[in-house]
């Protein structure tokens, strides 16, 4: 299964977990294959995260502009390129958006993120329509996050956003202390805790990812 060369994460709210999703996409990738990270939230959350580490993880801090060129960059030779975003609209957001293959989307189960994420699917297809992306749209899907298992709020809000037409993948990333035990050294549950439940839903993710990116390719080709 092929992958998104990149990946932006973004939202117009922050605190839905768009630096750790980058994170933990980037170090699942680092096996057989040659993934970078790209920090472009002004928050600085990955470049915090990577000094705490010695992860062989290519890692680049865009400060306010050339993001475009910091990707590109970086695109020659990694794969995945994964970028962090601000949780709000800015240039350099709107740069990222515009040289991605797929934009994920994360929200927490809550009505504010849901009116969130409609905001930031607006802005993604306001990007969509300009010249330079309307022959090959930047494919958007959403993400739950921070949920509790079978709760009922995360089962309306799915719901909700189904009947939205928001396109959501079918794994979500629960609330679970492993996140928060991992990023004390720089980690993800990927590499403390390969068994455990959130590593389960890291993996679960990144299969959903290179699927819907090897449909994709295929209904381009034929």
């Amino acid at each position: 299964m092929t992958l998104p060369r990149v990946i932006v994460l973004t939202t117009l709210k922050g605190g839905s977990g768009k630096s750790t999703v980058a994170a933990c996409l980037a170090v699942y990738w680092r096996h057989g294959r040659s993934p970078a990270l790209v920090d472009a939230d002004p928050q600085r959350s990955i470049a915090a995260w990577s000094a705490l580490n010695e992860l062989d993880l290519a890692v680049a801090v865009d400060a306010t502009e050339g993001v475009r060129v910091v990707i590109a960059t970086l695109a020659r030779g990694h794969w995945p390129v994964v970028v962090d975003t601000a949780g709000f609209r800015n240039r350099t957001t709107i740069e990222a958006i515009a040289a991605a293959d797929l934009a994920i989307v994360p929200v927490k189960p809550s009505p504010m993120d849901v009116a969130v994420a409609r905001d930031t699917a607006e802005l993604v297809a306001e990007i969509n329509q300009t010249a330079e992306r309307r022959r090959r749209p930047v494919a958007l899907r959403f993400l739950l996050t921070q949920t509790t298992p079978r709760s009922v709020i995360a089962k309306h809000i799915r719901a909700q956003m189904d009947e939205a037409g928001m396109k959501l993948f079918k794994c979500e990333l629960a609330n679970r202390v492993a996140y928060g035990e991992a990023a004390l050294s720089g980690l993800t549950p990927t590499l403390t805790a390969p068994r455990g439940a959130a590593a389960r839903d890291i993996a679960a993710l990144a299969a959903e990812i290179q699927g819907l990116h090897t449909a994709t390719s295929r209904r381009a080709k034929s």
